[in-house]
């Protein structure tokens, strides 16, 4: 009887441990199959990607050792979705909120490809500023409109098609974060980094509804190998 009972309690455990370790993979798959449903151009992202990565590998590498590191600039990956997402939705204006490889691939993109748009980058460091200027400058790239967060927020902008948001801290961006929904009109693409932060993510996701954003975990597509990845939002 002690045996039977035994092996019931394994049988238990076991099933257990099988359907919680199941749980999280159905919900991601069931996350990316929506992704899909709203946004199919994601399907291709793949085959833009292996596309990109010669192109853009040898400025990485150069970027990171050289300007940055790996721990603080934007991935190899994330940096090819954000151009992806340019590619797919054809902004006519891009604002890049902190400065660094977004910058770079922004331009870059912007060089070598038929679309024409407008790009911001934005900073709340005028050494960052600088280090941005003088990459984009060596690489013969567009260096204008590279501004200051403080003179930014005193310029009367108009919206903007596509938001890259990565400026500063997190408590910075959350301090901020009201103010720069309010710079997307209907139809703007938002596109949030370091989302891995589970309070970022939460307070997020709580404006984007009050602001009436759609929203869609990019976990399986942007993530890093230090966990970090992106959220795209769009205006309603």
């Amino acid at each position: 009887m002690k045996e039977w009972r035994f092996q019931l309690s394994n049988l238990t455990s076991l099933f257990r441990s099988t359907v919680l370790s199941t749980v999280p993979f159905l919900e991601a798959l069931i996350k990316q199959k929506y992704l899909m449903k709203n946004i199919p151009q994601l399907k291709n992202f793949t085959i833009f990607e292996k596309y990109f990565i010669p192109k853009l590998m040898n400025y990485y590498k150069q970027y990171v050792s050289q300007v940055s590191n790996e721990n603080m600039a934007i991935s190899l990956r994330s940096s090819i979705f954000l151009i992806f997402i340019i590619f797919v939705f054809r902004p006519k204006s891009v604002l890049d909120l902190g400065s660094g490889f977004s910058s770079f691939v922004i331009r870059y993109y912007l060089k070598v490809s038929k679309q024409s748009f407008s790009v911001w980058s934005i900073d709340d460091s005028s050494k960052w500023l600088e280090k941005t200027y003088n990459f984009l400058n060596t690489h013969n790239l567009k260096t204008g409109n590279l501004i200051n967060w403080d003179a930014f927020a005193e310029i009367n902008r108009d919206a903007f098609d596509f938001i890259f948001y990565d400026l500063g801290n997190m408590q910075f961006r959350k301090q901020n974060l009201i103010e720069i929904l309010n710079l997307a009109h209907p139809g703007s693409i938002f596109i949030f980094d370091d989302v891995h932060k589970t309070e970022y993510r939460k307070y997020a996701k709580k404006l984007l509804k009050k602001f009436r954003f759609r929203y869609y975990n990019l976990k399986y597509l942007t993530e890093d190998s230090l966990g970090r990845y992106f959220m795209l939002a769009i205006k309603q």
